[in-house]
């Protein structure tokens, strides 16, 4: 049972170290998590789209790195309420990954922090937060598209 669960772990590790240094393109994942039903599915495609776009893959498994927006309408302001108030939050865990098949190439058991590490979604490795007046089409597109860049900017190599 050892060696089945110690095989398997081998195999996570090294998907995530090698999307961390491959050739082949990153694969990361995007959460978006609003009070508002519309904004979050706009916020959701919006996110999706430029993704695809600029040729990602995206899925939950073994991302590179992962993209959480959280969004909250302003609803008790008494000054604004339209207005939404976004924090943004990039995670990783490679790193985590590259050091833990560190030690499965070496033959060596992991730590009980760096497996319990493992099993996370990552790192918290960037965080900032944004405010639209109004979530229009040009403020979402805005948001949206400074968001994505500088996601990706920070997980994928200089082109």
């Amino acid at each position: 049972m050892r060696t089945i669960l110690g095989g398997l772990l081998a195999a996570i590790l090294f998907c995530l170290a090698a999307a961390a240094g491959a050739a082949e393109r990153p694969r990361f994942a995007f959460s978006v998590i609003c009070n508002d039903p519309a904004l979050a599915q706009v916020l959701q495609k919006g996110i999706e789209t430029r993704l695809a776009a600029a040729g990602f893959d995206i899925s939950d498994k073994f991302p590179t790195a992962k993209l959480f927006v959280y969004a909250n309408r302003d609803s008790g302001d008494r000054k604004n309420p339209d207005g939404v108030s976004i924090a943004i939050a990039h995670v990783s865990n490679v790193e985590a990954a590259v050091l833990g098949l560190s030690y499965v190439r070496r033959g060596e058991e992991m730590p009980e922090i760096l497996r319990g590490m493992l099993g996370e979604e990552g790192m918290l490795q960037h965080l900032n937060v944004a405010h639209m007046d109004t979530p229009d089409e040009a403020q979402v597109k805005e948001v949206l598209d400074k968001t994505v860049v500088a996601f990706l900017r920070k997980y994928t190599p200089a082109q």
